[in-house]
């Protein structure tokens, strides 16, 4: 199993890839005028990737424009499917053993974005306000998508007819995919309802996906597991799915994510305040023997953020690599008792401290270990909620400039994280701060300096920090809570 991310061919991605750690990359098919992704094209990717240290091992989606026509069952189809079929082959030839795609007609459906935890925006899905403004929902043709108008259907499909089509297009693509040496994996239908618009979703159950993988036996018919969509159905045991899927060798490549809530009204949260069992999920994929890559799936916005959204995903690939770091051997469990996190911040920045709370900080710490706090930015920090942690030897000082001598407050375990560490030891030195041997009541996320190219690194890094330091909290944490109940 294999930690991924979907990035383009762009150098900020590439490095952004590297510097968290991550050397398995998703890439989505671009729109062609051929209908279909060509070797030249696939193989400039491969190329792109390949010379800045990474590996392609995946294509996800090629555009719903490539194949619309059969999942409406419409003239045309058996063209769309013969340029599939190319698509297929050009994949093996490059060798990229994967292609996944959904059989959503309409797209992912979605009606709004909340305020989260510290005020991150998340995307939240709810029935009725579908329904209410049904045009709006569609949000795979969003604005962000100018040269894709929303379009409504002008025809309606039933159940049946939706089977058939997939069908119809399973027993042709198929024999295509097993030829090429490339394995389709099918995502759920997102949001995982019936039907919208008139449009039926047969991808919305778990008793779908296995209907699914069993329509047209090939070993090239598997799913791309989404389980952030999984966590959506209603009654589903995320984990147990992972399990039966995962033992039919049926998942060909997964995304990790979690949500709050299931249908009719489900919000995506950051992955530690979900509603799985985050530790017991990734435990699952290992026990089935899952070998694919397991891609960190959507993430909240969070504060100062860049158009790739890398602070979030950032917090997402850190908590990831915390949960495989616990394997089966738990070094936090050996803590007195559970650390909290604290992010070393410019106290004086709002951004700062938004992002605080965002990425789930307990509390927070002045940014290069400011030897005085001036009594009213205590009280501004104050007003987030979060506690403020300094060294024991740090001072407050009053409006008049004089110290009062008082730590704020009087925590004597406190580890700091390295401020600065290579990408290829930043989860050594995590673990050092840690599992420091006298224990520690807190544990302080510093800031690095800014990398040549890569101004924002600092925040990325210290989020990524925070959700492996999470991570490993809450496993240790798990691993208590069972071994006081007798579990082990």
């Amino acid at each position: 199993m294999e930690i991924a991310l979907q990035i383009g061919t762009t150098e900020e991605e590439a490095a952004f890839a590297r510097r968290v750690g991550v050397r398995h990359i998703v890439w989505g098919g671009p729109e062609t005028p051929t209908g279909y992704l060509d070797l030249a094209t696939l193989q400039q990717a491969v190329d792109f990737f390949t010379a800045r240290g990474l590996r392609l091992g995946a294509v996800e989606n090629v555009p719903i424009s490539f194949y619309d026509r059969v999942m409406f069952g419409l003239p045309g189809r058996d063209q769309q499917i013969d340029n599939y079929c190319r698509t297929l082959a050009n994949l093996g030839k490059v060798g990229i053993p994967v292609l996944g795609y959904h059989w959503m007609a309409l797209g992912g459906i979605s009606t709004d974005q909340v305020r989260g935890r510290g005020g991150a925006l998340e995307r939240l899905f709810d029935l009725e306000a579908a329904h209410r403004a049904p045009a709006a929902a569609l949000d795979w043709r969003g604005p962000w998508r100018p040269e894709r108008p929303v379009h409504l259907p002008d025809i309606e499909v039933t159940t049946e007819q939706m089977w058939a089509n997939l069908e119809y297009f399973l027993r042709r693509v198929l024999p295509a995919a097993e030829a090429a040496g490339v394995r389709l994996a099918a995502h759920p239908d997102d949001a995982p309802i019936g039907s919208f618009l008139g449009v039926a979703r047969i991808l919305s159950r778990a008793e779908d996906l296995l209907r699914l993988v069993e329509c047209v036996p090939s070993p090239a018919n598997g799913l791309d597991f989404c389980q952030g969509t999984v966590s959506e159905m209603p009654g589903v045991d995320v984990v147990a799915a992972i399990r039966q899927f995962g033992r039919l060798g049926k998942i060909h490549f997964a995304h990790f994510r979690d949500t709050q809530g299931t249908v009719p009204r489900f919000t995506e949260v950051f992955m530690d305040e979900g509603d799985t069992d985050m530790q017991a999920a990734f435990g699952a994929y290992r026990e089935v023997g899952f070998e694919g890559l397991l891609r960190a799936d959507h993430t909240p916005w969070v504060a100062g953020d860049n158009r790739h959204a890398h602070r979030g995903f950032a917090f997402e690939i850190g908590y990831m690599r915390g949960l495989a770091a616990a394997g089966g051997t738990h070094p936090a469990a050996d803590l007195p008792a559970a650390p909290r996190l604290a992010m070393a911040a410019c106290l004086e920045q709002d951004e700062d401290l938004m992002l605080a709370q965002q990425l789930g900080a307990d509390m927070v710490a002045p940014h290069q270990g400011a030897a005085t706090i001036a009594p009213a930015v205590r009280n501004r920090v104050s007003r987030i909620s979060l506690p403020l942690v300094m060294d024991a030897a740090a001072t407050l000082t009053s409006a008049e400039g004089n110290p009062d001598h008082r730590p704020s407050p009087p925590l004597p375990r406190v580890a700091y994280t390295a401020r600065d560490w290579a990408d290829s030891a930043q989860t050594r030195q995590l673990e050092q701060a840690l599992n420091r041997p006298e224990g520690t009541d807190v544990i302080v996320v510093e800031r690095p300096a800014p990398r040549p190219g890569a101004p924002d690194w600092p925040h990325q890094a210290q989020a990524f920090a925070l959700g492996y330091l999470r991570a490993r909290v809450q496993s240790g944490v798990a691993v208590r809570a069972a071994a006081d109940a007798g579990g082990g």
